[in-house]
């Protein structure tokens, strides 16, 4: 399992979740697509708000602050910055240091 979650950090459009059932193990795989469009947007232009990146991928506001919140529970993007000049960023080995 650990090879796995290693593995699955080079595809941050998967994600997976791992549940006892009975006697067994089940791992459930899934993609999100939007997700993955505002996350690979960040990392192309880091440093912007949302609605910057509302306008860039022409999806609601709304949309992406859910979308925020689950990159963020994830530790894949990073707010830096003062509220009204800040920006998202991938989240990085140096951010954990923070």
């Amino acid at each position: 399992m650990i090879r796995i979650c290693k593995e699955l950090e080079e595809y941050p459009e998967l994600t997976f979740k791992i549940e006892q059932i009975g006697g067994g193990v089940l791992v459930t795989f899934s993609s999100s697509e939007g997700v993955n469009s505002l996350y690979q947007c960040i990392k192309d232009n880091p440093g912007r708000r949302i609605p910057d990146y509302s306008k860039t991928l022409n999806v609601p506001v709304k949309t992406l602050e859910r979308w925020v919140q689950k990159l963020r529970g994830e530790q894949k993007i990073i707010f830096k910055g003062s509220p009204k000049k800040g920006g998202y960023y991938p989240h990085g080995p140096k951010d954990s240091q923070q």
